[in-house]
């Protein structure tokens, strides 16, 4: 089994921050639901604009499946521990850019 994950980064006028969900967000009811979403969506303004960049990867083969927050959870553990584990241990498989206005 693969799992299919993305490094997403949202930035708004004052704002950004850089974290990872399961599968390919390609709207932003993608990735409603997250934790470092919602808390960074709490911050904005009626109204403002956020850009979001994403680049998603496959760890293992076989079938692909989205990741669960658990198996994001090991990953980010493992980027503790080896910075470079995205590099390393995975295949990027594609970059997405959309943007949305906070409402």
């Amino acid at each position: 089994m693969a799992l299919i994950f993305s490094k997403v980064n949202l930035i708004s006028e004052n704002f950004s921050t850089e974290f990872l969900v399961g599968g390919i967000p390609s709207c932003k009811e993608d990735l409603n639901n997250w934790t470092n979403f919602d808390n960074f969506i709490n911050k904005l303004n009626f109204g403002e604009d956020v850009k979001v960049l994403t680049t998603s990867y496959r760890y293992g083969e076989q079938e692909d499946n989205d990741a669960t927050p658990e198996e994001i959870a090991y990953f980010i553990e493992r980027i503790k521990m080896k910075p470079t584990f995205i590099e390393d241990r995975t295949e990027k498989i594609s970059n997405f850019n959309f943007s949305f206005k906070v409402y």
